[in-house]
Formats: structure tokens, sequence, C-alpha cells
């Protein structure tokens, strides 16, 4: 197959992962600081990836956005799809939040459900969700009402209103010393209308006027009784983590080898535009699968469906690869060590394994590297088609 016919099919694979955008109305903005006024309606879903995006108008559709400071004040009919380092949703949501952020604060309405992972979870007092919540964080406040069910995992929770549902919380880990052990706090407004579930091992602290209507359900950490199998587990998959490593680093290598620029060229959009690549990672993550889906329900775009698949999973073989050159070439400029590319691609790619590997701030950063790897690749086969 010759370069051009490989480009035709690439660039087609890229248009129809474009399509959803295309098939309804939408607007995009991009910029240092992006603004939707009090006043300005947005028709549609609106596109916005920057250092700051403010939102103090009405968006009819869906908001994807990503950002260092993401503030919305106005209102969304639609569902958020939001990465970025603070998020601060204050207005009203007529869908459900997908948030990604280091520090997520919930102080107005949310109609249907939220997904978050963050550092700090906050559902201040006013701040409402309407179905139920789910989220890892290493600490959530709940003062503001929760409709349904409520499933956290992460280091502390605080609930401070009403749970309409369940509630559940996965604070268990392997090993933790009673000083360090998940703290579980129910304030004297809380009021759980279902069950609460959580491990023995968590540090519980109900205070007076706190109510539970349905079950208590402490249980047992089964620590002690996989011990044996957990080991033999870790000892089973530490040569397949290895040969993810070292296959991860020789596939950096061989890239760089085969072509230096291109590779400099992909990781300069996240080195040179993180909050823009990171917008475009997010739409591609959330486009993706719904554009294979409705290829499927066609027999004609079964073989599209197929080929967009296959550049999905070539997006995710490369992803670990372009954010590890990128954080390589970023210590290599930072310490000043004028390392070759190749040291740094090495380098780069090791400390984000080992990163990855960290429970739940780990996990936060490689979603997050995930979307910048996405973003560095779409702009990158954009520039390639043109």
């Amino acid at each position: 197959m010759n370069r051009k016919r490989i480009f035709l099919i690439l660039g087609a694979a890229v248009a129809i992962v474009m399509v959803p955008a295309a098939a309804f109305a939408f607007e995009v903005k991009k910029g240092n600081n992006i603004y939707v006024g009090e006043n300005e309606t947005v028709a549609g879903n609106l596109y916005a990836a920057g250092v700051n995006v403010i939102i103090d108008g009405q968006i009819t559709g869906d908001l994807f956005c990503a950002g260092q400071s993401v503030t919305i004040n106005g209102e969304v009919g639609g569902d958020v799809f939001c990465a970025g380092s603070a998020i601060a949703i204050n207005g009203k949501v007529g869908g459900s939040i997908r948030a990604a952020a280091s520090e997520l604060s919930i102080s107005g309405q949310i109609e249907r459900s939220a997904l978050a992972v963050a550092s700090n979870i906050n559902l201040q007092d006013g701040g409402q969700i309407g179905w139920s919540f789910l989220g890892a964080a290493a600490n959530f406040t709940a003062y503001g009402p929760i409709g349904r069910d409520l499933q956290f995992a992460g280091a502390s929770l605080v609930v401070n209103n009403e749970v309409g549902g369940n509630v559940r919380f996965y604070g268990e880990m392997k090993g933790q010393k009673k000083n360090n052990a998940p703290t579980l706090t129910l304030l004297p407004k809380a009021v759980v209308n279902g069950s609460l579930t959580y491990s023995e091992t968590i540090t519980t602290d109900v205070k007076d006027g706190a109510q539970i209507k349905g079950d208590t359900i402490k249980q047992a950490p089964k620590v002690k009784e996989f011990t044996k199998f957990e080991r033999k587990k870790q000892f089973i998959f530490w040569p397949f983590i290895v040969f993810s490593l070292v296959s991860t680093v020789i596939l950096g290598l061989v890239l760089v080898r085969l072509n230096g620029d291109a590779v400099k060229t992909v990781t300069d959009n996240i080195l040179e535009r993180p909050w823009a690549t990171l917008g475009w990672g997010l739409m591609l993550l959330i486009l993706t699968p719904i554009v294979i889906i409705l290829l499927l329900i066609t027999l004609v775009g079964i073989p599209l469906a197929i080929l967009v698949g296959l550049l999905f999973g070539i997006y995710l073989i490369l992803g670990k690869v372009t954010f590890g050159v990128a954080l390589g070439r970023l210590i290599n400029d930072k310490a000043n060590w004028k390392l070759s590319l190749y040291w740094a691609t090495t380098i780069g790619i090791v400390i984000t394994d080992l990163i990855i590997f960290i429970p739940i701030i780990g996990w936060i950063i490689g979603f997050f590297a995930l979307l910048w790897s996405f973003g560095a690749l779409m702009i990158a086969s954009k520039k390639l088609i043109k």
C-alpha cells in the first residue's frame, strides 16, 4: 500500500470521527481565555479549550471543555464533559457531568448524574446532584443533596445532607494501618435513605442527628484470607508488567529512530499547546465510540467502523509513548541535562509507568496523559492530511 493511499485512509478515518460534530449545530472556541457572556447563547454544542474557560451564558447542547481553570456560572442544557486543573460548576446543568480535575467544586444544580475523578471533590451547600454520584478522589465532601445512590472510592468521605438511595464507600486498602485508614464521617444533617456499605477497616464517625434508614453493612476486608493468593497473583503478573514497560520503551526508541523529527512535532503539541491538545483528546475519546456504534448500525458502515476502531487502537498503543516522550523532553529541558532524544524517551516512559502505578493520583494523571496523547496525535493527523 503506497503512502498516498495510507494518507487517504487516515483522512477518511479522521473525517469519520468528526461526523457527530458536523451533524449537529456546534461552536468551537479556542485561545488562552474563552468567555461566553451572560447574554450570549450558544445554539447546540460548544467545544472550548484554553487556559481559562468561563461560561456565564447559555449553551443549549453539550459542553466539551478543557482548561487550567473552568468555571460554569450559566446554564448548560445538555451534558458537560470537562477536564482541567480547577473546575467549578456554579450554574445549572440539564444533563450529567463527566469531569476529571485536580479540584472539582459543585455549588450549582446538576439535573442528572455525576461521574468524577479528582484529587478533591466538594459538593457544596446549595449544590445538588439530581440522580447518582460515582467518583474517585482523595477527599469528597457532600454538603449538598444527592437524589439517588452515592458510590465513592478514596481516602475520606464526608456527608452532611440527604442521599436518596444507597451509600457505598470503597475505602479499603490492603495492609492499611489503623491511623492511616480511610475515614467516613456522617455529620448531623446527613440522611441516608438506603443502606450504608463500607469495609470494617474504615474509621467511621457518625454524629448525633445523622440518620441511616436502611441497613448498615460492614464488609470484612478478606485480606488475610487471600494473602497467599494475592502474592502469587502479583508474582504471576510482574513479568507481564515488566514486558509491557520494555515493549513501550522499545517502541518509543524505534519511532525516534525512524523519524525523530515527527516524534518531536507530535509531542510539541503537548508541551506548547497543552490545553488545546487536552480539549482535542477529550473530544476524540468521547466521540470515537459513538461513531463506531453509529457505523455498526448499518451494514455499509461496518468496514468503516472496523477502520475507525483500528485507528483508535493505534492511538491507544501510541498514547503512553507519546506522553512519555513529551515528559522526558520536559524533564530534560527543565533539568538542562542536554540528553539525546533516545535517553529522554526512555526516562519519560519509565517515569510515566511508575506514576500510573500510584493509587488514585496515578489514575488521574494517567487519564490526563491519555487525553494529551490523543489530542497530540489528532492534531498531527490533521496536519498530515492537509
